[in-house]
């Protein structure tokens, strides 16, 4: 095994905070890109609450107002899973000890 100078060293570090500096602009980046998602899938959300609100309303064929609730309800879960992260919230197991551990 050969042992690196200090040459070698600074040359590897310097390679590493690049790829780490490049890794955190992707990051902000990718961030960003998720916020305007987010943002959107609320707009789309509002637009089709209006839609359906204004659907029961007026006289529609059955079957529109049938595809207008379908799509209520998938818009719906969208945002509770992605925006709202409603799924992912933490549960609590309540032991003998009667202390809350969160899983």
């Amino acid at each position: 095994m050969t042992e690196m100078n200090e040459y070698e060293y600074l040359q590897m570090i310097n390679q590493l905070h690049k790829k780490y500096k490049n890794l955190d602009k992707r990051e902000v980046k990718f961030n960003k890109y998720v916020i305007k998602l987010k943002k959107d899938i609320i707009l789309l959300y509002s637009l089709i609450r209006i839609i359906d609100e204004k659907s029961e309303l007026t006289d529609l064929e059955p079957t529109l107002k049938s595809l207008i609730e379908i799509m209520r309800g998938y818009a719906s879960n969208i945002l509770e899973e992605f925006i709202l992260n409603i799924t992912n919230y933490p549960t609590f197991d309540m032991e003998e000890s009667d202390d809350i551990n969160i899983i």
